[in-house]
């Protein structure tokens, strides 16, 4: 909710409503701070380089207060350490086999592909790459920005195909989406009428 909420803050030029949001986000999941480069990818062809820099630094303060909270709040809890998985991901994904994996979430019979199968990758990669040179500016950073932040993170601590480890690309992929699907329906739904 606060990812796609400050998403939309981000889009609209609405400062005021990210710099409330943003440690809101933070509070809740500390790697929400990903909000910075939502922003960043956004604005950072914007022509008043002062005014940026002037944002970007309160966005930083806000969000290393919030972190600075959250971390002070659990300073006396324990905790496991880090678990690193970058061999074992490396594995995983190395395997023909992981491409192909099922698993049944609810129902015995029902079968749904898992995180790397190619049903999911390739409505994925469809819907990040779909008329590429057509999106804005903006969104094509948001994404390359944010997967580039997420992937190695992922490929270090994920559990091997877990679609939740992609959590920090999932706005941008929405957004991403929604464009798409805006581009391809659009012009089909503006054609007909309202109503009966």
């Amino acid at each position: 909710m606060f990812l796609t909420l400050s998403l939309y803050a981000v889009m609209t030029d609405k400062f005021i409503l990210l710099s409330i949001v943003l440690p809101l986000a933070i509070l809740n999941k500390e790697s929400d701070l990903i909000i910075i480069v939502y922003f960043l990818a956004f604005h950072i062809s914007d022509s008043n380089r002062r005014k940026l820099l002037v944002q970007t630094l309160c966005l930083l303060a806000l969000g290393g207060l919030a972190l600075f909270a959250t971390h002070y709040q659990a300073r006396n809890f324990g905790g496991g350490i880090v678990q690193y998985h970058l061999v074992e991901n490396l594995q995983f994904i190395s395997s023909v086999s992981s491409y192909w994996l099922f698993y049944q979430p609810t129902a015995p019979y029902v079968f749904f592909p898992r995180g790397y199968n190619l049903v999911y990758l390739t409505l994925v990669v469809w819907l990040a790459l779909f008329r590429w040179t057509d999106r804005p500016t903006s969104l094509r950073r948001l994404l390359v920005w944010c997967s580039l932040a997420n992937i190695p993170l992922v490929l270090a601590f994920g559990q091997r195909d877990e679609i939740r480890n992609f959590s920090l690309v999932f706005a941008p992929l929405f957004a991403t989406a929604c464009w798409a699907m805006l581009d391809i329906y659009g012009p089909r739904i503006a054609g007909k009428p309202e109503g009966p």
